[in-house]
């Protein structure tokens, strides 16, 4: 088994950083913007498949929540990495 393996190319790490970043923004816009909607919609849609959806929606909200912070951390990790490799060969 080989050792511990750090490394990267040093454009791809940037850029994979500022979209881990940039979608993780995303992804919270979103879960605000349907949690908003969805949380106060019994007034507006109401029947089966309105619950089904309610329903749905709480229990996907949390794996949702998880991704969006995944992201963020991603996208930390990765421009840390960068930096510590543009450290490290100056």
């Amino acid at each position: 088994m080989s050792g511990d393996k750090r490394g990267g190319n040093l454009g791809a790490l940037h850029d994979l950083s500022t979209m881990f970043s940039k979608h993780s923004k995303n992804l919270d816009q979103i879960i605000r913007d349907l949690n908003g909607k969805t949380v106060n919609s019994q007034n507006d849609w109401w029947g089966p498949g309105a619950e089904r959806f309610r329903q749905a929606w709480q229990e996907a909200k949390g794996s949702f929540d998880k991704m969006a912070h995944a992201l963020e951390e991603g996208g930390q990790d990765v421009k840390k990495s960068a930096q510590n490799i543009e450290r490290a060969t100056s």
